[in-house]
């Protein structure tokens, strides 16, 4: 049966919404994206979101990669970097997508 599964099975949903964000007991990332108690990696996709889109999960997807890699290029290299983050914030202000302490907020 499982065989089977494999073999025919198949989905029509976005994978999303797997990882929990914030500082709950059960949440898997912070809001930088850092795997609690994992040094250096950090989960960058749509299983971050809180809840599947009613549109397409592309663009929010590129919103969470360009906003994810900011935040990791910060972490890396402290300093003018700031600056990328404030473009990338209000980027994301005007679509509607920004980091708000512990969750994604649509």
């Amino acid at each position: 049966m499982l065989d089977y599964a494999r073999r025919y099975g198949g989905t029509c949903y976005h994978a999303s919404c797997t990882c929990l964000m914030g500082s709950h007991p059960m949440s898997v990332v912070d809001s930088e994206l850092r795997v609690h108690r994992l040094d250096a990696l950090r989960v960058i996709d749509a299983s971050v979101m809180p809840a599947v889109t009613s549109t397409n999960t592309n663009a929010p997807t590129i919103m969470i990669a360009e906003k994810g890699a900011a935040r990791q290029r910060l972490a890396a290299h402290p300093g003018p970097a700031e600056q990328e983050i404030d473009r990338t914030d209000a980027l994301y202000t005007l679509h509607l997508y920004t980091f708000k302490s512990d969750r994604l907020t649509i």
